[in-house]
């Protein structure tokens, strides 16, 4: 609803948020950490978007995105690299006053599981409601690695529909 709080995380262009602001009217704070996306985004950014231009992780950093077609990732290597700034996703909270999240949306390109571990070491899974995720192959052990996510995700939230490295949905249990 118009209250509700999302994070678009992997923004690219805009086009998801751009549809949730649509269909719901409410707060989004979308994350794009490749200036040439952001510009895109901000070009046609709405009032109820928080539109930022660095990554969500588990420190305060910068760090090189290599760019291949419409994707970008710290992960693979080719294309033409980046450096992009990363802020800690906890501190990130704490300065938006942000205590409760309707829908976390990721598609970032192998950052998922940092992002994510991020979010169970620090036990703010209880915070998100809805967990839209696209995990990735870009990053070591994917499997095993998505595979401890889910075990963690599974005691607090229920799966609604999964795609395995695709997408899918986890909604906080009641």
């Amino acid at each position: 609803n118009e209250n509700s709080i999302v994070f678009d995380v992997g923004s690219y262009k805009g086009k998801y948020y751009q549809k949730i602001l649509k269909k719901y009217n409410c707060n989004i704070h979308a994350f794009e950490p490749m200036s040439q996306f952001y510009k895109e985004c901000f070009s046609t950014k709405p009032k109820k978007v928080i539109l930022n231009n660095f990554a969500l992780g588990n420190k305060n950093c910068t760090f090189n995105l290599s760019t291949e077609d419409n994707a970008s990732s710290e992960f693979f290597g080719g294309g033409e690299k980046t450096q992009c700034k990363k802020i800690n996703f906890n501190n990130y909270l704490k300065e938006n006053n942000i205590n409760k999240i309707d829908l976390l949306k990721l598609n970032i390109e192998g950052g998922e599981y940092e992002l994510l571990s991020h979010i169970i070491y620090h036990n703010n899974l209880d915070k998100i409601d809805n967990i839209l995720i696209q995990f990735h192959y870009l990053k070591g052990d994917a499997i095993a690695e998505r595979q401890k996510i889910i075990d963690r995700l599974s005691i607090t939230h229920e799966l609604i529909f999964n795609y395995p490295f695709v997408w899918e949905h986890w909604k906080i249990k009641k």
